[in-house]
C-alpha cells in the first residue's frame, strides 16, 4: 500500500515538475524575444537620434 502511494506520489510531481519546466522554459523564450526586440528597436532608436542630432548640429 505504501509503495503504490509513494509511486503516486512520485509521478504527480513529476507531472508538476514537467509542467512548471515548461511554464518557466515559455517564459525565458518570451524573455529573450523581448530582449532581442527592443535591442533591434533600441538600435534604430540610437540610429534616428543620431541623425536627428547630426541634422540639428548643421
Amino acid at each position: 500500500m505504501l509503495n503504490v502511494q509513494g509511486e503516486n506520489t512520485c509521478s504527480q510531481s513529476f507531472s508538476c515538475s514537467d509542467f512548471y519546466m515548461k511554464f518557466v522554459l515559455e517564459k525565458i523564450a518570451s524573455l529573450i524575444f523581448f530582449i532581442f526586440w527592443l535591442d533591434v528597436h533600441a538600435t534604430k532608436l540610437n540610429e534616428m537620434l543620431n541623425f536627428v542630432q547630426s541634422t540639428i548640429n548643421k
